[in-house]
């Protein structure tokens, strides 16, 4: 006859990875909701629904855990080429997506209040800031820049500076609309059109 063991009792065990995206979601809405100040260990914990003695077992500080909010955000998004261009009409329809996607993400009203943050004055701004910057855009524009170079072998291009020419298109579409957002002039995306600004940017690449 079998034995009836009896259920364990307590509460089932919560992964670490989600434990940890906990923390960062709720870390990040606070951030941008609330600022800087507001957002402290102990109000992350609350809002994460955990004890404080569990959120140090993912963060060494707030510093420690602001650095680990804004990178995986922004390591959650590498944009890419979905397919290669067999003439120039499909590359100028590629390079449309690819800045679309990248508006998407760096436009977004998340996105907005990340950089609204970053513009505020508080401790550790400095090195955080200097991570966001160098961090995913840094990425997409050189996944840009050896596309558009990879697009020239191909003779599909002209030659030029595509280092820089990456620069200047991602610029175009991301630098000033993210400004006015943050201004509170236009509204962030997706109320915002940004088609017009990708087209006048892809535009730089078209051929005399």
């Amino acid at each position: 006859m079998a034995e009836n063991h009896p259920r364990p009792r307590g509460r089932p065990t919560i992964p670490e990875q989600v434990i940890r995206q906990k923390i960062h979601d709720v870390t990040f809405l606070l951030l941008i909701n609330q600022g800087y100040n507001k957002t402290t260990l102990d109000e992350v914990a609350k809002k994460a629904g955990i004890a404080k003695k569990t959120l140090y077992r993912f963060v060494k500080n707030r510093e420690d855990l602001l650095e680990q909010v804004v990178m995986s955000w922004e390591d959650n998004f590498i944009p890419d080429f979905k397919k290669e261009a067999n003439n120039f009409q499909q590359l100028m329809k590629s390079l449309k997506i690819f800045l679309t996607e990248i508006a998407e993400k760096y436009l977004s009203m998340e996105a907005v209040g990340l950089f609204k943050l970053l513009q505020s004055d508080f401790p550790y701004r400095e090195i955080l800031l200097s991570k966001y910057q160098q961090s995913e855009i840094e990425k997409s524009r050189n996944i840009l820049t050896n596309w558009l170079e990879s697009q020239y072998q191909k003779g599909l291009l002209k030659k030029m500076d595509f280092h820089i020419i990456s620069e200047l298109v991602i610029s175009m579409v991301i630098a000033e609309p993210l400004r006015q957002m943050a201004l509170g002039i236009l509204p962030s995306l997706p109320e915002t059109d940004i088609t017009p600004r990708i087209s006048a940017a892809v535009s730089l690449l078209e051929r005399e």
